[in-house]
């Protein structure tokens, strides 16, 4: 099933929620590269490699509301993926918003985020990557223990994609990127209650 990131849901993730977290937010939390799949313009199902990052505060208190911020990643295009797009009439990217979720364990959503934004890139014959970064989600969390994230299946991004010289293509495309069953890859490390 294709998820699609709409115009709202742009809207939505991009109001921003001002929400106090603690202080020295200095750990990077990271899972490593993951292949997923993704639907480019003319239903073109091609394979991608992601990777995904963000920093968090080092111990968040319990019950206390805390924000991740610099939701960030990377999406490098396979040569299918590439020619996909290329064939399109895109030859980069000019802009775009990213809704890259993040699930917690032992913590709840508090609020909106914001969306990470799409970095501007003209690929040439490669090699070509989707940059977004930016990205911040506030959670609640728990009473004890620790929290661990995961990131989602799916990834959507809205993007204003650059045509090719010659191109008629329309500029805004939503592109959703889903991990197969069972691959759903933790962060890491996991964030202590204390």
């Amino acid at each position: 099933m294709r998820t699609r990131l709409t115009a709202a849901l742009v809207v939505a993730i991009a109001a921003t929620t001002d929400v106090a977290g603690p202080a020295g937010a200095s750990t990077l939390f990271q899972s490593g590269t993951a292949g997923y799949t993704c639907v480019f313009p003319g239903s073109s199902v091609q394979p991608v490699t992601i990777t995904e990052e963000f920093t968090g505060p080092d111990t968040a208190a319990p019950g206390a509301v805390f924000t991740l911020t610099n939701l960030s990643g990377s999406i490098t295009l396979s040569a299918g993926a590439l020619a996909a797009l290329t064939a399109a009439g895109y030859d980069g990217t000019s802009a775009g918003a990213s809704a890259m979720i993040v699930t917690p364990t032992n913590a709840t959503g508090t609020g909106t985020g914001t969306a990470g934004l799409v970095q501007a890139a003209t690929w040439g014959t490669g090699p070509a990557t989707i940059t977004f970064r930016g990205g911040r989600l506030p959670f609640t969390a728990g009473t004890s223990g620790e929290i661990t994230f995961r990131r989602s299946k799916v990834l959507s991004l809205l993007l204003s994609l650059h045509r090719s010289p010659g191109s008629t293509a329309r500029t805004s495309v939503d592109l959703a990127c889903t991990q197969p069953e069972g691959q759903v890859t933790p962060f890491t490390p996991a964030l202590p209650i204390g």
